[in-house]
């Protein structure tokens, strides 16, 4: 009799488990992982050095969203024309393995 319990136990847990949904995977976590390959063929300090130079991209891209942000929301605030604000507060920026933000 316990056998058939632990069956009818083992059945709804496998039951529950294959009622939940996937987790979605999301396109930066497969790209990541794609990374992750890459950098571990490195050296560790060429995987150093490209981890910087990796991570400095993505902090000038989020830094120019929330700079454009910022301009979205004083620009609302203000209700001044897009353009005006915009333009006077341009951001540059250069896509290089030394990659820097230059807000002129």
């Amino acid at each position: 009799m316990r056998e058939v319990s632990d069956t009818v136990r083992e059945l709804k847990t496998l039951n529950e488990t294959n009622s939940r949904p996937e987790p979605e995977t999301h396109e930066c976590d497969i790209f990541a992982a794609h990374i992750a390959r890459q950098l571990k063929q490195l050296n560790a300090a060429s995987c150093i050095l490209a981890q910087q130079d990796i991570q400095g991209v993505v902090t000038q891209y989020r830094m120019r969203d929330l700079l454009n942000e910022e301009v979205v929301t004083s620009v609302v605030s203000h209700h001044t024309p897009p353009h005006n604000h915009i333009t006077s507060h341009p951001v540059h920026f250069q896509h290089n393995l030394n990659t820097q933000i230059r807000i002129l």
